[in-house]
C-alpha cells in the first residue's frame, strides 16, 4: 500500500473510531473543542451529530434518518420548481382554469402573488451569492452558487417569517464547503478500499461502514444536506434574524444603554461579562462610545465566518457545535476575540480606529489560540479573576484619568490666561482683584461656549455631509469607512458638548479628518 493509499483510508479509520462503538462520542466533542477535524475528512457527519441530524451510532439509522432529510428536502425543491407561474406551468394553467389569474391582483392565494415573492426572493439571494466569499475559487463555481442560492430560497419561502436575510448565504456556504471536502476525501478513499479489499474487506467490518459513508457522502445530495443542517442551525440563530426584532429598534448610549431586540441584549450581556474579565478594556470602550452590537450584529448572525480564513472558520465552528449547549460557546469566542486585540484597542484614542480593529479582524497567525482562550473562559464559567492577560489600571480608572487629564488642561490653560499681571495687583484691593477675575473668568467663558457652539455647528454640518456621500439614494451604504468616520466625528461632538473633552483638544482629532479629505 503507498503512502497516498494510507492517507486516504485515515478517513476511513477515523470514521470508525468515532461513530462505530458508543463511547465514541464524548472524544468526537473532545477533538472538536480541542484540535478540530482538518486531518479527518468526517467534519461534516460530526456536525450533523452535534446538530442533530444524526442519532445514535452509524448504522441503518443513518441510511433511513438522510434519506427521510433528503426525501424532505426534494418535495420542496420539486414544489419551487413545479409552481403554477413557472414558464413550463404557465400554458398549463391557462388551459384547465376558466378564469386566468390577475397578475395585478393582491389576492393572497392568486399564484401570481407566489410568483412575485419567489421572484423577489431568488433575486435578492442571487445578489448576495455573486459576492459570497469571492476570493475562493470554490465559490466561483456556478453549480456551487446554483446550489447555495437554491437552499437559501427555499428555505426563506418556507419561513416567510423570517424573509432573506443577508447572511443565510454565507451560513449555507460553510456549510456546503464543509460538506464537499469530505466528499471529496470519500472519492479518494473509496477508490483505495474497492481496489484493495474487494472479497476481504465485504466480509469484515468494514462492509456495513463502507455502505453507509458511501450513502452519506453522496455527491448529487450535497445540496440536500445543505439544507437539513442549515435548518437545524438556524434554530440556535434564528433570533438573530428575527425582522420584528431589528426593525424598529434604537440604541442608547452604553451606560444605561435600552436594549430592545434580542440581539442587542446578548451585546448587552456580553459586555457586562466583559466588565467582569477585563475591566481595563471595558472602560475603554465604554468612554469610546463603542456598541459592541455595531459588530457583534455580523459576529454572531455569521458565527465569525466573515472574521478569518475559511479553513479557520472550519476550526472555529468545529468548537461550536462540539461545545453544544445551544451554541453557547459563541459567547466564549466573542469575549476571546475582543481580549485577543485588546492592546491594539487600548493604546488607540480613536472612535473610528476602534472600529476598524472590530470590523476588519485582525489576522490570527494561529485560530486556536482564540479558540483556547474561549475554552478558559468557558471552563470559568463567569469566575474570571484572576487571568494572566487581564492589565487592570491601578489606582484611579481608565474614564476617571482621561477625565482629570481634560481638567488639568483646562485648568492650566485658564491659570495662563485669567492671571493678572503683578504689578496691577498690587495696585488693587483683594475685592477689586477678586471682581476683575470673575469678570475677566465670565467673558472669557462666554467666549469658550460660542466657540463650542460654532465647532459643533460646524462639525455636525461636516458629518452629515459624510453620511449623505457615503448612502446613495436608495438607502445603500456605499462608503462604510465614511459612516465609520462621521460616527467618529459625532462622537467626538457629543464629548465636547458633555464637556468630557475640551474644546482645544477636540480641534486636534477633528483636524485628523480634515487631513484625510
Amino acid at each position: 500500500m503507498t503512502e497516498t493509499d494510507i492517507q486516504t483510508t485515515n478517513q476511513l479509520d477515523c470514521f470508525k473510531k468515532f461513530f462505530v462503538f458508543d463511547d465514541g462520542y464524548s472524544s468526537l466533542k473532545e477533538v472538536g473543542i480541542n484540535s478540530g477535524f482538518d486531518t479527518m475528512d468526517i467534519r461534516s457527519i460530526a456536525w450533523r451529530i452535534f446538530l442533530g441530524a444524526l442519532h445514535g451510532i452509524c448504522g441503518n439509522g443513518w441510511i433511513e434518518e438522510t434519506q427521510q432529510q433528503r426525501n424532505k428536502y426534494q418535495m420542496l425543491v420539486d414544489k419551487l420548481e413545479n409552481g403554477p407561474i413557472r414558464e413550463k406551468n404557465l400554458k398549463k394553467l391557462t388551459e384547465e382554469s376558466d378564469t386566468i389569474p390577475d397578475p395585478l391582483s393582491i389576492n393572497e392565494n392568486n399564484p401570481w402573488c407566489q410568483h412575485f415573492n419567489e421572484m423577489d426572493v431568488e433575486k435578492r439571494v442571487g445578489v448576495d451569492i455573486l459576492r459570497l466569499f469571492s476570493e475562493y475559487d470554490f465559490f466561483r463555481n456556478d453549480q456551487v452558487r446554483e446550489h447555495i442560492k437554491r437552499v437559501c430560497v427555499i428555505y426563506s419561502l418556507e419561513h416567510s417569517e423570517l424573509q432573506y436575510n443577508q447572511g443565510f448565504h454565507e451560513l449555507v456556504g460553510v456549510l456546503y464547503y464543509c460538506i464537499s471536502r469530505d466528499i471529496q476525501s470519500w472519492k479518494g478513499t473509496k477508490e483505495v478500499m474497492d481496489n484493495l479489499m474487494k472479497d476481504e474487506f465485504k466480509e469484515s467490518i468494514n462492509a456495513d461502514v463502507y455502505k453507509v459513508m458511501s450513502y452519506i457522502f453522496d455527491e448529487q445530495y450535497m445540496e440536500h444536506d445543505a439544507y437539513t443542517m442549515f435548518d437545524l442551525l438556524m434554530h440556535s440563530v434564528t433570533d438573530f434574524y428575527d425582522p420584528n426584532e431589528t426593525r424598529n429598534s434604537t440604541i442608547e448610549s452604553p451606560d444605561g444603554s435600552a436594549t430592545h431586540t434580542k440581539l442587542m441584549i446578548k451585546c448587552d450581556k456580553l459586555f457586562k461579562e466583559l466588565e467582569k474579565l477585563d475591566n481595563q478594556l471595558y472602560l475603554h470602550l465604554k468612554y469610546e462610545g463603542i456598541h459592541l452590537v455595531i459588530f457583534g450584529t455580523r459576529w454572531l448572525r455569521l458565527l465569525f465566518d466573515r472574521e478569518f480564513h475559511v479553513m479557520d472558520v472550519l476550526n472555529v465552528w468545529d468548537a461550536i457545535f462540539a461545545y453544544g449547549n445551544n451554541l453557547e460557546f459563541v459567547d466564549y469566542l466573542f469575549l476571546a476575540m475582543m481580549v485577543q486585540i485588546r492592546e491594539p484597542i487600548l493604546e488607540s484614542s480613536q472612535y473610528s480606529t476602534t472600529m476598524m480593529l472590530f470590523m476588519k479582524y485582525p489576522d490570527i497567525k494561529d485560530i486556536h489560540d482564540v479558540i483556547n482562550l474561549a475554552k478558559e473562559l468557558a471552563d470559568k464559567k463567569g469566575d474570571y479573576d484572576p487571568l494572566p492577560y487581564i492589565k487592570p489600571l491601578s489606582g484611579t480608572t481608565l474614564t476617571q484619568k482621561v477625565m482629570e487629564m481634560g481638567t488639568k488642561q483646562r485648568a492650566q490653560k485658564k491659570q495662563e490666561e485669567f492671571t493678572i499681571p503683578k504689578h496691577v495687583q498690587e495696585d488693587r484691593s483683594v475685592a477689586e482683584q477678586q471682581q476683575e477675575q470673575q469678570k475677566t473668568e465670565q467673558q472669557q467663558k462666554k467666549k469658550e461656549e460660542a466657540e463650542t457652539n460654532e465647532l459643533v455647528k460646524q462639525r455636525i454640518k461636516h458629518s452629515i455631509q459624510l453620511l449623505s456621500s457615503s448612502i446613495n439614494n436608495e438607502g445603500v451604504i456605499s462608503d462604510p469607512s465614511g459612516v465609520v468616520e462621521a460616527l467618529s466625528e459625532l462622537k467626538l461632538v457629543n464629548a465636547v458638548m458633555n464637556g468630557l473633552l475640551p474644546t482645544e483638544l477636540a480641534d486636534g482629532y477633528f483636524n485628523i479628518f480634515d487631513k484625510k479629505e
